[in-house]
């Protein structure tokens, strides 16, 4: 695997750990807020409206507010928020996005991007071969994420959705909205980039094969 190839993973993998472990976490509040939970227990609702509930009208409307990632996951957009789903065929895709628009609640496929999980985001140019456009997030504790686009119209229209449901912005000691700028997304990456170059130059385990019966 070529260095780059291997940062853009390994920056993949620790977004999506952080999504992961801020979802898990939210999900065990609801559910203790909730009580004992009533999924497969007979008369409960599905956690999402079923296929048949949706219009062709409605599935057709969600899949133009929809936004694809190079990878195949979709930025979809939600009363509360932003839900993430992963890859899927274009025609599932589309049934699961017009369900994430009309669920309340969790229990859906992918990764729930809450208001206030996003502190900032912008859009600058990637490599050709592995990201042409960059959507750069800084989270709650400015960790650094990144999403990959084909196109800029694509990144942007990412970007514009987060900002008005996800994104805000810390606040300075008067409580006024205190933006972040080009220089903390430079640091969050820096950070990101000698974790990858330590992670690359690490000394592989040395395998001495099977130990011999004098030993």
């Amino acid at each position: 695997m070529k260095p780059h190839e291997l940062g853009v993973v390994v920056v993949a993998g620790v977004a999506l750990l952080a999504w992961f472990l801020r979802a898990a976490s939210g999900d065990d509040k609801d559910k203790a807020a909730a009580g004992p939970s009533l999924e497969g227990e007979p008369g409960s609702e599905p956690p999402w409206p079923a296929e048949e509930d949706l219009t062709e009208e409605e599935i057709a409307e969600t899949s133009q507010l929809t936004v694809i990632t190079s990878e195949g996951s979709a930025f979809v957009p939600r009363d509360h928020g932003v839900q993430l789903l992963p890859p899927a065929s274009p025609d599932e895709m589309a049934m699961q996005a017009a369900q994430a628009r009309r669920a309340e609640g969790g229990g859906l496929p992918g990764i729930a991007i809450a208001p206030g999980d996003l502190l900032a985001v912008r859009v600058v140019r990637g490599a050709p071969d592995v990201d042409p456009w960059r959507l750069e997030g800084l989270g709650r504790d400015r960790e650094y994420q990144t999403w990959a686009f084909e196109t800029e119209d694509a990144a942007r229209a990412a970007r514009e959705m987060l900002e008005r449901l996800v994104v805000r912005p810390p606040r300075d000691e008067y409580g006024e909205p205190a933006p972040l700028t080009d220089a903390d997304f430079v640091e969050a990456k820096r950070v990101v980039d000698e974790t990858i170059e330590e992670l690359a130059n690490m000394p592989e385990a040395e395998d001495d094969g099977p130990e011999s019966p004098n030993r």
